[in-house]
């Protein structure tokens, strides 16, 4: 799914028309269905307002994974790289 597609779902889930979701991000009506068409890609100051203005993460309109599986993702992650600190801390122990 593209970008355009994703913002397309996310307006349509919330109940946004077009012209509405234009308005909160501050880009023309033409600009954002030329975006949803894919026959635009949006500039990224306009993916962070159309991304806040829809309550969705960036990272969820760039990559398609819904926004508890990011945050899960970077949750494993944190504890993966703490795990690797405490490991590095422990063997300079011996070292």
């Amino acid at each position: 799914m593209t970008i355009g597609k994703r913002i397309s779902f996310e307006r349509e889930r919330r109940g946004l028309s077009q012209n509405k979701l234009a308005k909160l991000a501050k880009i023309s009506q033409s600009a954002l269905s030329d975006i949803e068409a894919g026959n635009n890609s949006p500039r990224y100051d306009s993916l962070v307002i159309i991304a806040k203005a829809l309550e969705v993460d960036i990272a969820c309109l760039i990559s398609g994974v819904a926004s508890d599986q990011i945050e899960e993702m970077m949750l494993y992650t944190k504890y993966i790289l703490l795990m690797d600190f405490r490991s590095i801390v422990f063997l300079t122990k011996f070292f």
